[in-house]
């Protein structure tokens, strides 16, 4: 029986280093939502919390894609950026 559940446990263990050091090729991120199912509360706490919105792509921040086309005048190079959306959607400086 205690055989049984060390090799249980190391099973598990390869399976848990399997998700967060992927083979050569994938990008390795899983996603929040796999850990959520056996983290629920801790999920919820995350996904209220500003750091969650702080790690999304600029263009999914609705606070600065709505102001958009945004015109910045940087002081020390005289140079004027324009921040937009392209047709597509992307972002562009």
């Amino acid at each position: 029986m205690a055989g049984e559940d060390a090799g249980t446990a190391f099973y598990l263990s390869l399976l848990a280093l399997a998700t967060v050091f992927p083979a050569a090729g994938q990008t390795g991120y899983a996603g929040s939502r796999m850990c959520a199912a056996c983290h629920t509360d801790i999920y919820r706490r995350q996904q209220s919390s500003n750091h969650a919105h702080s790690l999304r792509p600029p263009g999914e921040i609705e606070e600065l894609t709505r102001q958009l086309p945004f015109q910045y005048r940087d002081r020390a190079s005289q140079a004027h950026l324009t921040l937009r959306k392209d047709l597509g959607g992307q972002l562009r400086l």
